[in-house]
This record gives C-alpha cells, structure tokens and sequence, in this order.
C-alpha cells in the first residue's frame, strides 16, 4: 500500500515554529542531546528512523562527529533533507532514503546507534520495527527513542494556543490552526490520563 503523505509545506513550517528549523518531532533543538547523553558517537554510524527534514541528522554530524542515515516514509521530506545536507555541505556524512513500511532495507550489524523521536509511537507493529533495529544493530549498539513527555506537551499547548496562534493562522488558516489546537489538546488529556506514557528509553543489543 502506498505511504499517503501527511506532511504538506505549511505543516512543516508549524512544526518548526514549535520544535525549531529543521526539527519535527518533539523536543526540538537538544533533544538529540538527550538521547546521545553518554554514548560515545566520534566515528559512529547512526540510523534515524523517521528522520523528517534532517535537522536532528545535521545536529549528529554537527556536535556528535557521526556518520548519519536518515530514513523516512515520506518522500518529500527525504527530498528536502537530502537538499539541506547538499546546502549544509553534509552530503558525504549525512544521507537520506525514503522507505516502506516494513522491513529496513539494511544488512545486519549495520549501524552503532539506532534513534528515534516521535516516530514508533505512530508505527502500528511497534515489535516488528524495534525488531528490525536490534537486527541493524551491531553488537554492543544502542537503540534510543524519545516520544513526547508530559510536561513538554502541556507547555507545547500553551504556545500554541497562546503567543504562536496567529503565526499558525497566518500558515495554516484559521479552521486548520484550531484543528491542530485541538488535537494537541486532546493528547495532553490522553498523557494526564496516563493512557499514553512518554519519555527516553534505551536498549543495547548484546555484545
């Protein structure tokens, strides 16, 4: 089944005005910071599993010293990663491929440093994906994954219904905006509630 894209060039913009350039998932700018947070990463090769636009890849590369693959079900967001990494004059260390569903199209033992952020909580066979990272993973690698916590929600709700309002109207228009609202309202009574528990987790595959 073809992969429908959800991310249209407006919505991209409003997600950066909450996370920050080239960041769409939770956290932002230093969010990779706390999923590398003592893990040796000078040399590694890091996959990205739903990497987005790039900006947390460029962090890697950038403060890390990584070699980073980025991987992405959405095409047009793999297209204007790679086009940074080509501005950044990363294209060397950092590569893009949009995928499938499914299994990853890597060998085994590919990779040191397995991440995501905000990609496996959408992912419907959750052991099937964190399945394929194990299997990517060299022996001794570490997989780190962060979703949205509760305290970032909730102030991530207040931004956007308070002093980045009129920026989303002005990108999205008015019913679009109060929709996105809504939606960020309804999962902040679904973390409180503890129906969706968000934070960092970490594994390591065996030596």
């Amino acid at each position: 089944m073809q992969h429908e894209n959800e991310y249209h060039d407006n919505m991209v913009a409003m997600l950066e005005l909450i996370w920050g350039k080239g960041y769409m998932a939770p956290g932002g700018a230093g969010n990779v910071a706390r999923m590398l947070d003592g893990i040796e990463t000078y040399g590694k090769r890091i996959l990205d599993v739903g990497c987005g636009i790039g900006g947390p890849v460029f962090e890697m590369a950038h403060t890390f010293g990584a070699e980073v693959v980025g991987i992405d079900l959405e095409l047009p967001l793999i297209e204007r990663a790679t086009a940074a990494a080509t501005a950044q004059g990363l294209s060397k260390q950092c590569t893009f491929q949009a995928v499938e569903a499914g299994p990853l199209l890597f060998p085994d033992e590919s990779f040191d440093i397995v991440v995501s952020a905000g990609a496996i909580t959408q992912i419907k066979d959750k052991a099937a994906v964190l399945g394929e990272c194990c299997r990517v993973l060299r022996p001794g690698g570490t997989l780190s994954c962060y979703d949205w916590y509760r305290d970032q929600a909730s102030h991530e709700y207040e931004l956007i219904k308070g002093v980045l309002y009129p920026s989303m109207v002005e990108l999205l228009g008015q019913s679009d905006a109060d929709h996105f609202v809504e939606n960020w309202r309804a999962m902040v009574v679904v973390i409180d509630k503890g129906e969706m528990r968000q934070g960092y987790c970490r594994g390591r595959r065996p030596d």
